[in-house]
């Protein structure tokens, strides 16, 4: 029994302890549920947990990865070397960090070009909104203000109401405001030109006169036209400076820099790993083939062997069997009559030998014909 007295849980904690689980369910979504599922990573080095959770964070398909180290196993082979497995799943590795490096330099370069865009059509908006400074441009002239789009854009419209009043022969009017609203006090080249027609043309004229003046009109249009082209080629040229993003500035983007000068360091370094493991792998298979070559050699030359050791083993059982049947057949065999003749052999060279003793020993055969007469005798 504890020493320390369990609380009572009564019923109404018991409901309120329900009704707030109800509130605390965890992730519902399937991104929520991936997340939550990593909480307890401490580093992942030896788990593909962590591989395939970076991979969906990342947005990345798993599953284009398990196709490309599939691919790879069919290549080299799967099953035939542990040690080939093993590198071969490192180079699928290395050609998918590979692929995620170049990936990363592609959507930050599209990031800077979003992001210029973005930029432009912000300084577009100000300009737009820009107004002009009316105090200012009748003191020094629009042509004399600092460039904006609506300085360039006022500066087309007052050379529009010149052109048109020129067209129609209307000098009445009194244009010198506008020329002053264009150039201030003091104009220059093609200002001076225009200030100087308008004068002339709003004064009247003679019966003798009208032929010059509508050649001095037809100079007026053409200094306006050449104004009005001068002003709208410096109004393009602001808006590629500082508003719009040119082809060439595009291409600048795609330079090395120093955001992302390490990515090109990154993908030279994977380059060299890859060449190394796809030799590595090349050299196992290479050493793997010949050894299944080196094998079934041997097993070959065993299965010799054990041939040439059966042969030689029938051959030495069919030499003994034949040298038992020689032995066999090469025993003399023993007939009924041989008995008689060799026990007569042996007693006719009894005979001949006692004969041979008896010539040479004269008593002794004197004394044999004696016991042979005694013999007949009795």
């Amino acid at each position: 029994m504890g020493l320390v007295k369990s609380a009572t849980v009564t019923e109404k904690k018991v409901t309120a302890n329900r009704q707030n689980a109800q509130h605390s369910t965890g992730p519902r979504s399937e991104a929520g549920k991936q997340n939550s599922s990593l909480n307890g990573l401490v580093h992942g080095l030896y788990s593909n947990t962590r591989t395939y959770g970076a991979m969906i964070v990342l947005g990345e398909d798993p599953l284009d990865f398990e196709s490309l180290r599939a691919r790879l196993h069919r290549r080299w082979g799967f099953g035939l070397d542990p040690l080939i497995d093993v590198e071969t799943d490192e180079l699928a590795w290395l050609l998918w960090r590979k692929q995620r490096v170049e990936r990363s330099r592609d959507c930050m370069l599209v990031a800077r070009k979003e992001h210029a865009d973005t930029e432009g059509r912000r300084r577009e908006r100000e300009h737009v909104r820009d107004s002009v400074d009316l105090e200012e441009a009748s003191r020094i002239g629009l042509r004399r203000m600092k460039d904006s789009p609506a300085a360039f854009e006022q500066t087309l419209t007052v050379l529009d109401v010149l052109t048109e009043d020129a067209e129609r022969r209307d000098f009445a009017h009194d244009h010198a405001t506008h020329i002053a609203f264009l150039y201030g006090g003091e104009t220059n080249g093609q200002g001076t030109t225009i200030k100087h027609l308008f004068r002339q043309l709003a004064q009247p004229a003679e019966a003798s006169e009208k032929r010059s003046r509508e050649e001095e009109r037809k100079v007026l249009l053409q200094a306006l036209e050449m104004e009005r082209e001068q002003v709208v080629e410096e109004y393009l040229q602001f808006r590629k400076d500082h508003i719009e993003l040119t082809p060439w500035v595009k291409g600048a983007m795609l330079a090395a820099d120093e955001e992302t000068r390490w990515m090109v360091r990154e993908a030279a370094s994977l380059d060299r790993a890859i060449d190394r493991k796809i030799k590595l792998v090349m050299d196992l298979r290479k050493e793997l083939r010949q050894q299944t070559k080196w094998e079934a050699e041997m097993r070959s030359q065993e299965t010799e062997a054990e041939a040439r050791d059966q042969g030689s083993g029938v051959r030495r059982q069919e030499a003994e069997s034949s040298r038992q049947k020689a032995e066999e057949g090469s025993e003399p065999e023993v007939s009924p009559v041989a008995a008689p003749d060799a026990s007569h052999g042996r007693t006719a060279g009894t005979a001949q030998g006692t004969a041979q003793s008896g010539d040479e020993t004269e008593p002794a055969g004197t004394k044999t014909e004696a016991g042979a007469a005694d013999g007949e005798g009795l």
